[in-house]
């Protein structure tokens, strides 16, 4: 899809994040997201990056409010603007339903009319498309049957059963170890890609945003400080913090490749 003919997934302008006393806890944040765009927002925590996501989407919690707009677009009649996958997977699955039972009820609550059969296959299909082997047999497993990886593919299928143009992914690889990590970011991209979705991506760790990402937003203490293309960005930072987080996170690899060969 050309540049020219993407849709506008997600715009943001001077969105502001308050809580009951009015204290900003998120200041002025303006981006936009387009089809088939990776949109990464990258911060230490408490830098306002998962609140500016769950304001998007409309679960902030009740004290907090909001300035600002935001404008999500349907890509399809009747389908979720937006679909959101959490940190973790363990918490973001219901423990009391089967992992098919699951992904089926939320299918035919965004499809009214399917039935139990029609909505069952549907499930099996999102299995599938997220790369679980053998659908079938994993459709009775329960949550806690499941690694952390196979729950977050669980996790992202759930998302996609409400077939939304926009995925909104908070921490998604946080709490995964690196081989698995890097198996769910192939996937997304693998997603972007072939569904024309549009991926706004939020996470501490600058080398895992910049993987997947086209454009990277940088924020901190609730204020975005720098935005650009994602090469640009981590050649030619422009705010000492990014350049910060630049030398933070080749200090911790190399410190973890050291550890590495010292344990082999």
């Amino acid at each position: 899809m050309s540049a020219a003919s993407a849709r506008t997934l997600l715009r943001v302008d001077d969105l502001s994040i308050l809580d009951g006393q009015d204290r900003v806890l998120v200041q002025n944040v303006s981006l936009s997201v387009d089809e088939g765009e990776t949109v990464g927002v990258v911060g230490e925590s408490g830098s306002g990056k998962s609140l500016t996501l769950r304001a998007i989407i409309g679960i902030l919690p009740s004290t907090l409010h909001t300035t600002g707009s935001t404008t999500l677009t349907q890509t399809e009649p009747g389908a979720q603007a937006a679909a959101m996958v959490f940190q973790e997977p363990g918490l973001a699955l219901n423990p009391t339903l089967r992992v098919g039972r699951l992904l089926q009820l939320t299918w035919k609550k965004h499809h009214p009319g399917c039935s139990d059969k029609e909505a069952k296959a549907a499930a099996i299909g999102l299995m599938s498309d997220v790369g679980i082997a053998d659908p079938p047999s994993r459709f009775d497993a329960w949550p806690h049957e499941l690694s952390g990886g196979m729950k977050q593919r669980i996790a992202i299928a759930s998302a996609l059963a409400c077939e939304p143009g926009l995925l909104l992914c908070d921490e998604a690889t946080t709490a995964l170890d690196v081989r698995v990590q890097a198996q769910i970011l192939a996937l997304l991209q693998t997603l972007v890609t072939e569904r024309g979705l549009g991926m706004l991506f939020v996470s501490h760790d600058l080398a895992v945003v910049s993987s997947v990402c086209e454009r990277i937003i940088v924020m901190r203490n609730g204020v975005m400080l720098e935005t650009g293309r994602t090469e640009d960005v981590l050649t030619r930072p422009q705010h000492e913090y990014t350049r910060a987080l630049l030398d933070a996170n080749l200090s911790r690899r190399m410190h973890a490749a050291t550890l590495g060969e010292v344990m082999r």
